[in-house]
């Protein structure tokens, strides 16, 4: 299934623009089709490559791995202030960052504080880079720590 994530990501990138991409004036069709898009090939193989690594690492926790709601997060964190503004956001590293808040909640203490040095470090470093919209990662990875919680609490469909 997360190949065919990346197949999709690739044909995406290859057939359509940034017009894919949302911006601070912005239909709502936009804000859930930027995850598809990338803005250069580079762009395309680190997300691809980061979605495929942080599935891989979760389905170690996860008995069922449901994407959807990872998809979700990213659509409702590209409304919520800050993360529009008039250059567009395009790709899937919100989804990455929304699984990286679920996997931080099932990681032993030893693991857990490089993986949370390391994610501190990736948003420190989109804070910086030019066109980066650190926003969008910080509210995927929040949203994906609460979605993670609740669903833990409430479906006990994860590993212990």
């Amino acid at each position: 299934m997360k190949y065919l994530f990346v197949i999709t990501f690739i044909l995406v990138y290859s057939f359509f623009g940034l017009e894919l991409g949302y911006t601070d004036k912005s239909g709502i069709l936009s804000h859930f089709t930027y995850m598809f898009q990338h803005i250069n090939i580079i762009h395309l193989l680190l997300n691809s490559f980061s979605f495929i690594v942080v599935w891989i690492a979760l389905q170690k926790h996860v008995k069922h791995l449901y994407i959807l709601p990872m998809f979700l997060i990213a659509f409702v964190a590209s409304f919520l202030p800050y993360a529009s503004f008039a250059t567009p956001t395009v790709g899937v590293s919100g989804v990455v960052y929304a699984m990286m808040g679920i996997l931080a909640l099932y990681l032993r203490k030893k693991n857990l504080a490089i993986f949370l040095l390391s994610v501190l470090i990736a948003l420190i470093i989109s804070y910086f880079v030019p066109n980066s919209n650190f926003f969008i990662h910080l509210y995927c990875f929040l949203g994906g720590v609460v979605y993670g919680m609740f669903d833990k609490m409430t479906n006990k469909i994860y590993y212990d």
